[in-house]
């Protein structure tokens, strides 16, 4: 399904009652896709911004639009040195937004700066950081050896564009009931453990895989760090990583992507082939999740059944990554969970 073909975002369920963009580090390139003297379009929490990596090696974001006279630095922008350079008058811009020349005039406006985003890049990854009031991050997306561990094969991604929140995409995660009906594993997955924090909210799961026509018990633990990072870690005779990034494009649109690696054991190629079958099982089930997602509607006021799962438990940690401005929601969730 194209992403055109979806029905349009609040068309007859109404925008859900959450801020779009939940306060997060958001993954917004891979950091192979920026190398050296290259500058890079992206979006993200409702702003068109430009990525680019100086000669240094240094990462830059900021405002897409120049603002002289509010070209694209993105489209036929290019990097000189650690500035990248407008391609429409050849004013230049550091990593810190600041104006650093104008070709053509030796006095450069003090109003001369373009707006920065502050920049994380780990696990091969570019993360910006978004937050309603401008507020520095209180944590850093985690450190996550096994994709520079070369006991573990290097990770192959897929992205799935979808018309739904952030916060519903994790939420779905925790929803255990729903990889039965959607998904169509033989049981419901057993909630073993739910565990709280301030770090992470994380929720083991015990599950039954069909491996080539053999039912397989396996163990499956979903750590969710912030709105935008996500592990997945799956305990079977042969182990998997799924990192999931989740980006808030727009009030519109939200975008995964799952990046999977799996452990080359004595046999890479059964690796490989595990890795395969993996990559195969995902985007079986993404696509599934999207014919509902795209359609859903937020029910604020959810009536939950006893074998729901934790979803109240879920909204209220996730509640963390919204200002003040939700409070009243929060004293909601208090009354239904």
């Amino acid at each position: 399904m194209s992403i055109e073909s979806s029905v349009p975002f609040g068309a007859n369920r109404g925008r859900p009652s959450l801020p779009p963009y939940p306060n997060s580090w958001y993954r917004v390139a891979f950091s192979h896709e920026v190398p050296r003297g290259t500058v890079k379009s992206v979006s993200a929490f409702g702003r068109d911004l430009v990525v680019f990596r100086g000669e240094d090696g240094e990462l830059g974001v900021l405002d897409a639009y120049c603002p002289h006279l509010g070209a694209h630095l993105g489209h036929n922008g290019r990097v000189e040195n650690n500035a990248v350079v407008c391609p429409f008058h050849a004013w230049s811009f550091d990593k810190g937004g600041e104006c650093t020349k104008i070709a053509y005039c030796d006095k450069i406006p003090k109003r001369a700066r373009a707006e920065a985003f502050e920049v994380d890049e780990r696990n091969g990854m570019v993360f910006v950081y978004h937050h309603d009031r401008g507020q520095a991050p209180a944590a850093r997306v985690p450190e996550i050896p096994e994709l520079s561990d070369p006991d573990w094969l290097p990770y192959r991604s897929i992205t799935v564009p979808v018309r739904a929140h952030v916060q519903d995409m994790g939420e779905n995660a925790v929803d255990a009931p729903h990889f039965q009906v959607v998904h169509g594993t033989k049981d419901v997955p057993d909630i073993a453990r739910v565990e709280v924090s301030d770090d992470r909210f994380v929720t083991r799961l015990v599950d039954h895989f069909d491996f080539f026509g053999k039912s397989r018990p396996v163990d499956i633990e979903i750590s969710i760090y912030q709105p935008g990072f996500t592990t997945v870690r799956i305990g079977l005779f042969m182990k998997v990583l799924i990192v999931t990034t989740t980006t808030a494009v727009s009030e519109d649109l939200t975008t995964q992507t799952h990046s999977i690696v799996v452990r080359r054991g004595r046999v890479p190629l059964l690796a490989r082939l595990f890795r395969w079958f993996f990559m195969r099982e995902i985007r079986r089930q993404l696509e599934q999740d999207r014919q509902v997602l795209d359609y859903k509607r937020y029910n604020e006021v959810p009536v939950l059944c006893a074998e729901d799962g934790p979803v109240m438990k879920y909204r209220r940690w996730f509640s963390r990554f919204y200002s003040d401005q939700t409070r009243a929601s929060r004293r909601r969730l208090d009354v239904v969970g």
